[in-house]
């Protein structure tokens, strides 16, 4: 059975139409046993879609979507930008985390959501998480995309660093929107391959009606 595990209510500003209940609501209706809410850098509507998903009874699985900007030691191989990763909780040290996490992009004025956080922060608050390498906005994926020089030995280094900092906890996040995704889909799934990291299809949820997607798009 397929399970949700990208998707954005209202709470993630600009970015989604549906409430936490109607993402549960059709999760329901599709007769899934759980469904993730990963929003954009804030928990805020977590307690609404937790309580909703206990009243319809299916699993909860709380997470984030944020932006982190690459490991020091890939410096100057690699454009300092960030890229997204997704962040899903496995307990209440996850939870917890999550909620630092959070907290530093939005509280803190020498970093902002759009920059990302060092990657070295991250690192040091993983525990009690689970981690997808971000799709396509990912930074493997961007570098694949741009074909830099020797991107393959520098996204090797980069999922290494993830995988150090998430054992057993990492998985190559593909996503098949278009045709025109075949190409990285394929690529990042043969490096995940070698390095022995997990494979799990997502697809970023942001509505819930082909007619609300010109509502999404204003």
């Amino acid at each position: 059975m397929f399970i949700h595990l990208r998707t954005h209510s209202f709470y993630s500003f600009l970015d989604g139409i549906p409430s936490p209940a109607d993402l549960v609501q059709a999760a329901v209706g599709q007769g899934m046993p759980a469904l993730a809410l990963t929003e954009k850098n804030i928990l805020t509507g977590m307690v609404e879609f937790y309580d909703a998903c206990q009243a319809a009874g299916i699993q909860p699985i709380l997470g984030l979507e944020i932006k982190v900007r690459p490991p020091q030691d890939l410096y100057p191989a690699v454009p300092a930008r960030s890229g997204c990763l997704v962040l899903l909780c496995m307990d209440m040290a996850g939870w917890t985390n999550l909620c630092k996490l959070s907290s530093e992009l939005n509280s803190n004025p020498s970093v902002s959501p759009e920059q990302g956080l060092p990657f070295e922060w991250l690192e040091k608050h993983s525990e009690g998480l689970l981690c997808l390498t971000g799709g396509r906005c990912g930074l493997p994926v961007q570098w694949i995309i741009e074909g830099q020089s020797q991107s393959g030995e520098i996204i090797h280094k980069y999922l290494r660093r993830l995988h150090e900092s998430f054992p057993g906890r990492l998985y190559a996040e593909l996503q098949k929107r278009t045709p025109k995704y075949d190409g990285w889909v394929s690529t990042l799934a043969g490096l995940a391959r070698e390095l022995k990291i997990p494979l799990v299809a997502t697809q970023n949820v942001h509505i819930l009606k082909p007619e609300q997607a010109g509502l999404w798009r204003i």
